[in-house]
Protein backbone atom coordinates (compact mmCIF):
# COMPACT_ATOMS: atom_id res chain seq x y z
CA UNK A 1 0.00 0.00 0.00
CA UNK A 2 1.72 3.39 -0.99
CA UNK A 3 -0.57 6.73 -0.41
CA UNK A 4 0.05 8.80 -2.99
CA UNK A 5 1.02 12.81 -2.21
CA UNK A 6 -2.48 14.47 -2.37
CA UNK A 7 -4.06 11.60 0.35
CA UNK A 8 -0.95 12.28 2.83
CA UNK A 9 -1.90 15.36 3.26
CA UNK A 10 -5.78 15.00 3.41
CA UNK A 11 -5.02 12.22 6.23
CA UNK A 12 -2.40 14.90 8.01
CA UNK A 13 -5.07 17.16 7.54
CA UNK A 14 -7.85 15.30 8.87
CA UNK A 15 -6.34 14.40 11.77
CA UNK A 16 -4.37 17.55 12.95
CA UNK A 17 -8.18 19.03 12.60
CA UNK A 18 -9.56 16.77 15.19
CA UNK A 19 -6.92 17.75 17.39
CA UNK A 20 -7.93 21.22 16.97
CA UNK A 21 -11.58 20.33 17.19
CA UNK A 22 -11.15 18.15 20.27
CA UNK A 23 -9.16 21.38 22.25
CA UNK A 24 -11.72 23.46 20.61
CA UNK A 25 -14.66 21.45 22.27
CA UNK A 26 -13.49 21.43 25.82
CA UNK A 27 -12.98 25.15 25.60
CA UNK A 28 -16.61 26.00 24.92
CA UNK A 29 -18.06 23.43 26.74
CA UNK A 30 -19.24 24.21 30.32
CA UNK A 31 -18.75 21.22 32.71
CA UNK A 32 -20.40 21.55 36.14
CA UNK A 33 -18.33 18.88 37.67
CA UNK A 34 -18.27 19.00 41.76
CA UNK A 35 -15.65 17.03 41.83
CA UNK A 36 -11.95 16.99 39.85
CA UNK A 37 -12.18 13.12 38.83
CA UNK A 38 -9.34 13.66 36.60
CA UNK A 39 -7.32 14.44 39.31
CA UNK A 40 -5.85 10.28 40.19
CA UNK A 41 -5.53 9.81 36.45
CA UNK A 42 -3.51 12.86 35.45
CA UNK A 43 -0.33 11.14 36.10
CA UNK A 44 -0.52 7.97 33.86
CA UNK A 45 -2.18 9.74 31.36
CA UNK A 46 0.85 12.05 31.34
CA UNK A 47 3.31 9.29 31.07
CA UNK A 48 1.01 6.95 28.51
CA UNK A 49 0.66 10.48 26.31
CA UNK A 50 4.84 10.74 26.56
CA UNK A 51 4.96 6.59 25.64
CA UNK A 52 3.15 7.69 22.50
CA UNK A 53 4.53 10.70 21.08
CA UNK A 54 8.01 9.02 21.43
CA UNK A 55 6.37 5.94 19.86
CA UNK A 56 5.05 7.90 17.02
CA UNK A 57 8.16 9.71 16.44
CA UNK A 58 10.31 6.52 16.35
CA UNK A 59 7.90 5.64 13.41
CA UNK A 60 8.74 8.31 11.38
CA UNK A 61 12.50 7.90 12.92
CA UNK A 62 12.71 4.16 11.58
CA UNK A 63 11.24 4.91 8.05
CA UNK A 64 13.37 7.24 7.09
CA UNK A 65 16.34 5.21 8.54
CA UNK A 66 15.97 2.13 6.09
CA UNK A 67 18.93 1.25 3.95
CA UNK A 68 19.51 -0.98 1.57
CA UNK A 69 22.46 -3.83 0.95
CA UNK A 70 24.84 -0.88 -0.38
CA UNK A 71 24.18 1.62 2.67
CA UNK A 72 21.89 3.96 0.34
CA UNK A 73 18.45 5.12 1.67
CA UNK A 74 15.81 2.71 0.51
CA UNK A 75 11.64 3.45 0.79
CA UNK A 76 10.22 0.78 3.01
CA UNK A 77 7.51 -1.16 1.85
CA UNK A 78 5.72 -0.20 4.92
CA UNK A 79 6.09 3.50 4.98
CA UNK A 80 2.22 4.14 4.34
CA UNK A 81 1.39 1.82 7.38
CA UNK A 82 3.52 3.26 9.78
CA UNK A 83 2.47 6.52 8.53
CA UNK A 84 -1.16 5.96 9.57
CA UNK A 85 0.05 4.53 12.54
CA UNK A 86 1.99 7.11 13.87
CA UNK A 87 -0.76 10.10 13.03
CA UNK A 88 -2.88 7.50 15.21
CA UNK A 89 -1.15 7.40 17.64
CA UNK A 90 -0.18 11.05 18.05
CA UNK A 91 -3.85 11.85 17.53
CA UNK A 92 -4.60 9.28 20.82
CA UNK A 93 -2.21 11.67 23.21
CA UNK A 94 -4.91 14.60 22.10
CA UNK A 95 -7.82 12.07 22.98
CA UNK A 96 -6.17 11.49 26.07
CA UNK A 97 -6.75 15.02 26.94
CA UNK A 98 -10.03 15.18 25.87
CA UNK A 99 -11.07 12.65 29.03
CA UNK A 100 -9.00 14.67 31.47
CA UNK A 101 -11.24 17.28 30.36
CA UNK A 102 -14.26 15.79 30.14
CA UNK A 103 -13.70 13.94 33.36
CA UNK A 104 -13.14 17.75 35.16
CA UNK A 105 -9.44 18.54 34.84
CA UNK A 106 -9.02 21.86 34.11
CA UNK A 107 -7.36 23.60 30.90
CA UNK A 108 -3.92 23.68 32.98
CA UNK A 109 -4.20 19.82 33.44
CA UNK A 110 -5.31 18.77 29.91
CA UNK A 111 -3.64 21.86 27.61
CA UNK A 112 -0.31 19.69 28.16
CA UNK A 113 -1.35 16.26 26.67
CA UNK A 114 -3.21 18.61 23.73
CA UNK A 115 0.20 20.57 23.10
CA UNK A 116 2.67 17.27 22.85
CA UNK A 117 -0.16 15.77 20.30
CA UNK A 118 -0.23 19.00 18.04
CA UNK A 119 3.68 19.18 18.32
CA UNK A 120 3.78 15.31 16.87
CA UNK A 121 1.39 16.22 14.86
CA UNK A 122 3.58 19.11 13.24
CA UNK A 123 6.66 16.31 12.91
CA UNK A 124 4.69 13.96 11.08
CA UNK A 125 3.73 16.79 8.46
CA UNK A 126 4.32 14.87 5.30
CA UNK A 127 7.03 15.96 3.59
CA UNK A 128 8.81 15.08 6.98
CA UNK A 129 7.28 11.72 6.85
CA UNK A 130 8.16 10.35 3.53
CA UNK A 131 11.71 12.68 3.74
CA UNK A 132 13.38 9.29 2.69
CA UNK A 133 11.90 9.86 -1.18
CA UNK A 134 12.79 12.90 -1.84
CA UNK A 135 16.32 11.90 -0.86
CA UNK A 136 16.01 9.01 -3.16
CA UNK A 137 14.86 11.40 -5.98
CA UNK A 138 17.88 13.85 -5.87
CA UNK A 139 20.23 11.13 -6.29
Amino acid sequence: MNLPGPTRLVLWIAMTSSVIAGLLVLSVTDLDVSENAASPLKLPFYLVGIFLFLSGQSLRYFSNSVRDQNGKPKIPSWISLAYLIALAITEAVAILGVVIGLLGGSTVEYLPLFALSALGMVFLFPALFFRVESVIAEK
